[in-house]
């Protein structure tokens, strides 16, 4: 199947569960702004709610580091490097 045929294909069922999908995204942010707000989680036959504690992140200036380490190479020994994967989202246009 062509890309052409797979977009069309996509608007179409977009078209028909979108409404309905708008509806479970709203019901979703409910269940998780209570779970979030109460602690309360509980599982069903159907359903569970699991929650991952929120984190820190921390972040650093790779630019003034890269500066740093001209002068001082030994922290390079710290630095690392990795490749994510292209991201490809698909809007359907209303």
């Amino acid at each position: 199947m062509s890309l052409e045929k797979m977009l069309e294909e996509y608007a179409i069922k977009s078209a028909e569960i979108g409404p309905k999908l708008k509806e479970l995204k709203e019901l979703e942010k409910k269940i998780k702004e209570h779970v979030r707000g109460t602690g309360e989680v509980i599982s069903t036959d159907r359903v569970s709610v699991n929650v991952r504690p929120g984190s820190t992140r921390v972040s650093w200036d790779s630019k003034g580091l890269a500066g740093y380490a001209v002068a001082n190479p030994d922290i390079l020994a710290f630095r690392s490097e990795s490749v994510s994967k292209s991201v490809v989202t698909i809007k359907v246009a209303q």
